[in-house]
């Protein structure tokens, strides 16, 4: 999944929310916090899928989504 960072976080807080929620996780030993360490400065595309994952619970949120 291709994501970009931005300066204004907004990527950055919605992770941070998600996975509150449980809904993500981060996949990286250094959390969340490797996004902007890594592309902070850059500002290139990164496959998202090297920091976070989708939880078992974000699938059943997914899936329940679908159905609405």
């Amino acid at each position: 999944m291709p994501a970009r960072y931005r300066q204004d976080r907004k990527l950055q807080m919605e992770l941070d929310r998600l996975d509150a929620m449980g809904f993500v996780e981060p996949v990286d030993p250094r959390g969340l916090n490797a996004i902007p360490q890594d592309h902070g400065q850059t500002y290139d595309e990164f496959d998202l899928k090297r920091y976070v994952a989708i939880t078992e619970a974000g699938r059943e949120y997914l899936r329940l989504r679908e159905r609405l």
